[in-house]
């Protein structure tokens, strides 16, 4: 948005003073409630600095936390405790049985070991990660984006609220109610994606026009010039050809007056140089570059459009990188096994499990405060919402109730509908109370939507002390008369004061919530058999399912959606969350076109085809050169100096193989292109000859 790129513009050098102005003026157009909601965010910045930290002072604390999860000695007494709990279940307890086909016997054991495994020291030391960026905090400008866009779509609802329909004939009251309602639906659906970071519409390309938009204009030109193209019997193939080329021609220039209204910040060279790429790079009559995926090819019109060949490189290196991705990165197993016991607390190797986090996880608590930020900031941006949104709520209620009054207005009076049944049924008088009367039904109904209307006009949120405390017994698997209560609280005690002064020692917390863990594990006293490896590898799939941020990137972007919206969002709000501030923009475009269409399985091809597209831009040429003999370095070396002597501008790189069927000579093949100076072809075409003579 303009006001969102200004921003950018002045954070980038601007003196603060303009950024007070720039605030001040933005938020006229913000709803009184956001401004609210605003001034609130700030005062929890002042009061608990220690969870709202800089970035410089995010990355600082990660760091000093994977530092000392990494400090070998602990960690490898860490793995050793965890790998003998964990061999005692093989020695003792059955996890090494397998299951025969057709039995159930150490079947839970087979399908636990898939997700539940040893840790070896040399390779998590290897895979100490490196901490680069801060924790992701709330997404401002997408707030404020959101907020806009309801101040716009509150306009005509409260304009058509204001009309007087007792007034109107009864064909303007229905489509003023007509209006209304689909004002309100834009509403709701903004509600509804509420607290998506990701809310953009539905789009690929950064292109100021698509094919279609161009067909069109093409069409237009055409039954205008052209009226008497096919029927006039002079005109000739040639002359059509022609002629259709120069219309062709005509359509191109034409469609910079688009660019004009569509990107009108783009100049006529910029455009041009656009075109000239276009029909350099991916040349229409080219039958090769046409066998090109299409996403591939738009894909680098959006990069040079974006930025030129300096983006383009930066797209391939980009894509490059996303391949690496898709290919090698994990399932976040330390997550789905913290969601797996939160659903199931009583799981008997909850003490196994714990050990497990506890060697791998290095934060923890960072990753509780990272909770307790998203649900307070999330639960008031909720509450500042349907405060927005106050003025529909009540329309919708009014109107529930009032329909509800109308239907009882058709109905006799309650008690007098009973004493009539109790004077028909005279033997059963006493059990008329317990009959289900429409009217108990209509009241009913009425109280649970003044219940939800009044909740909506205050929503209810706990106090942000039991927020942190609802938070940390979730991750830390509290239960109801748990041992550890009491230890848990005072830990609660010390991650707010942590909050509240900033000034704290984040290891030393790290360490004290580690602690606090499950200490139960298997043994006789606590024995496990096959059921319960069945039941724990169950729940950890329930918790894998609830989690989609949680998989690994493939297997996240290859998730079905069954073409629903809601799937759809969901899952470009997960991908979308793993790429950011990773990736140019055509590729983040590039993604979220094939989340919403459902052809994620395109990637791989999506990239092949995109690589042969810039190396075609770089001039390279890919492909061999076959041979009756073997070629010296000095013939090869003289072979590629011709054909990039007759091609200005094209680098060869050719592979080389021999073939004696050729007898002498040489075949070039590169793409779609042949060049046949084999001893053979020559052959072939004489007896062609002789043969037709």
């Amino acid at each position: 948005m303009k006001g969102t790129s200004q921003l950018n513009r002045l954070r980038r050098g601007r003196p603060a003073a303009i950024l007070v102005r720039y605030f001040s003026t933005e938020h006229q157009s913000f709803p009184g409630p956001y401004v609210e909601f605003q001034n609130m965010m700030k005062d929890m910045q002042k009061k608990y600095p220690g969870l709202y930290t800089s970035e410089k002072q995010s990355v600082q604390n990660q760091q000093k936390c994977v530092d000392a999860l990494w400090e070998p000695k602990s960690m490898e007494a860490n793995i050793n405790a965890y790998n003998a709990a964990y061999q005692n279940l093989i020695d003792n307890f059955g996890l090494d049985n397998e299951s025969e086909i057709g039995t159930l016997d150490g079947k839970g054991a087979t399908l636990l070991k898939d997700v539940f495994k040893t840790l070896d020291f040399e390779y998590i030391q290897e895979m100490k990660p490196t901490v680069s960026k801060g924790v992701n905090v709330e997404d401002w400008e997408a707030m404020d984006r959101k907020m806009k866009k309801a101040s716009k779509l509150l306009v005509p609802v409260t304009d058509l609220l204001a009309k007087e329909t007792s007034k109107m004939s009864v064909a303007e009251a229905r489509l003023t109610a007509l209006n209304l309602d689909k004002a309100k639906a834009q509403l709701k659906e903004w509600f509804k994606r509420l607290l998506l970071s990701d809310d953009d519409d539905l789009t690929m390309s950064g292109l100021p026009f698509d094919s279609r938009m161009m067909e069109q204009v093409h069409e237009n030109m055409r039954t205008d010039q052209l009226k008497t193209f096919y029927k006039d019997p002079a005109i000739g193939n040639k002359e059509r050809e022609v002629i259709m080329a120069k219309l062709v021609a005509e359509t191109w220039d034409k469609m910079f007056e688009v660019v004009q209204q569509t990107q009108p910040n783009r100049t006529k060279k910029e455009y041009d140089d656009l075109v000239k790429v276009y029909h350099e790079v991916l040349d229409p009559t080219d039958r090769y570059l046409g066998r090109l995926n299409e996403k591939a090819r738009t894909l680098f019109l959006q990069a040079y459009w974006a930025g030129g060949a300096k983006m383009v490189t930066e797209v391939e290196v980009g894509m490059q990188k996303l391949m690496m991705w898709y290919n090698t990165m994990p399932a976040d197993y330390c997550e789905q096994w913290q969601q797996a016991i939160s659903l199931e607390k009583e799981l008997k190797l909850t003490g196994e499990i714990g050990m497990f986090i506890k060697c791998t996880d290095p934060l923890f608590v960072m990753k509780i405060m990272k909770s307790v930020r998203e649900a307070y900031c999330s639960m008031h941006f909720t509450r500042t919402a349907h405060k927005v949104l106050g003025t529909v709520h009540q329309h919708e209620y009014e109107f529930q109730v009032a329909w509800q009054d109308d239907m009882l207005k058709k109905l006799p009076d309650l008690e007098e509908e009973k004493r009539g049944l109790r004077s028909m049924m005279a033997d059963y008088s006493d059990k008329v109370d317990n009959i289900i009367f429409k009217q108990d039904v209509i009241a009913k109904d009425k109280q649970i939507m003044k219940n939800i209307h009044e909740a909506r006009k205050d929503w209810p949120i706990p106090a942000f002390e039991e927020i942190v405390k609802g938070i940390v017994y979730e991750r830390l698997w509290v239960k109801e008369g748990d041992a550890r209560q009491k230890d848990v609280d005072a830990f609660i005690g010390d991650l707010l004061k942590f909050m509240q002064s900033a000034k704290g020692d984040i290891v030393a917390l790290e360490n004290k919530a580690k602690t606090l863990f499950p200490s139960t594990t298997v043994s006789k006293d606590n024995p496990v058999d096959d059921l319960e490896f069945r039941r724990t590898f169950v729940t950890f799939h329930r918790g894998v399912r609830r989690r989609m941020e949680t998989w690994a990137f493939k297997d996240a972007l290859l998730a079905t959606t069954d073409n629903k919206l809601d799937k759809i969002h969901h899952k470009r709000e997960v991908v979308m969350e793993k790429m950011k501030g990773e990736f140019p923009d055509p590729i983040i475009r590039l993604m979220k076109h094939l989340i919403e269409t459902n052809i994620p399985q395109q990637l791989e091809k999506i990239h092949s085809n995109y690589g042969d597209i810039v190396s075609r831009f770089k001039g390279e040429v890919y492909g061999a050169v076959t041979s009756a003999q073997e070629m010296t370095d000095a013939e090869y070396k003289s072979l590629v100096d011709v054909l990039q002597k007759q091609n200005p501008g094209k680098k060869y790189f050719l592979d080389r193989a021999t073939d004696a069927n050729l007898l002498a000579g040489f075949v070039i093949n590169c793409g779609g292109d042949k060049i046949d100076y084999s001893l053979a072809s020559q052959m072939n075409t004489l007896k062609k000859s002789v043969q037709i003579n």
